[in-house]
């Protein structure tokens, strides 16, 4: 466990762990860092208590949703920040206890603020011209 968590730790995309009660299970340091926070800050609580409440509602619902549909999706995603919106390719999907059970979902966002905010450009550019 602790080579996956190493590993993981060291992935440039986010990972985080959710129950059905939005509680964080796990999250890599990617995933805590986005938020200002450590690991130890953010497992153990939920998003509301460190996002504001809009999103951390969006978010619980996209969880509840991929935990109850019993399957992944991938979506283009934002969240505010105190820097402005990031933007994230996330996918999400649900994990399953022994007897079946879907009990929580896992999330995994890559950053593509670069790249939206260059898209933007290229469009005004476009338009320019």
């Amino acid at each position: 466990m602790r080579l996956l968590e190493s590993i993981l730790d060291r992935v440039p995309s986010a990972v985080v762990v959710k129950d059905r009660r939005g509680i964080v299970r796990y999250a890599n340091a990617t995933y805590a860092r986005l938020h200002g926070l450590s690991v130890e800050e953010v497992v153990g609580r939920t998003e509301w208590d460190f996002m504001s409440a809009d999103s951390a509602d969006r978010f619980h619902l996209d969880d509840l949703a991929v935990i109850d549909g019993d399957r992944g999706v991938q979506f283009d995603d934002e969240l505010p920040t105190p820097e402005g919106l990031r933007y994230f390719k996330t996918a999400k999907f649900p994990l399953y206890d022994a007897s079946g059970t879907a009990w929580a979902m896992c999330a995994i966002a890559t950053e593509v603020t670069a790249e939206h905010r260059l898209q933007i450009a290229l469009r005004g550019s476009r338009d320019q011209l």
